[in-house]
């Protein structure tokens, strides 16, 4: 199951690499797989994206100026629903 959403998350995102971030298409993205709470913030010449689908928390990170998509984590929440578990 993990694989799976590994799998499918990165295929869509890795479309977003093109030319330049598009918040909007990732926000679209996201949305149509079923992630909500979705959080989009900039840190110097990072874009750091969050969404949440059930208990799986998505954290992904681009490249600004290129659009580049540079890496996806995954976490489950824990049982209190605020703590961050990393998925193995």
């Amino acid at each position: 199951m993990q694989a799976a959403i590994l799998g499918v998350t990165s295929l869509c995102l890795a479309g977003t690499a093109q030319a330049q971030f598009s918040e909007e298409r990732v926000r679209e993205q996201l949305f149509a797989q079923g992630y909500e709470h979705i959080e989009i913030s900039e840190d110097g010449g990072t874009i750091h994206v969050g969404a949440e689908r059930g208990k799986i928390r998505l954290h992904s990170t681009y490249d600004k100026v290129t659009g580049e998509h540079l890496a996806d984590r995954f976490s489950q929440r824990g049982k209190d629903g605020a703590s961050d578990e990393p998925l193995r």
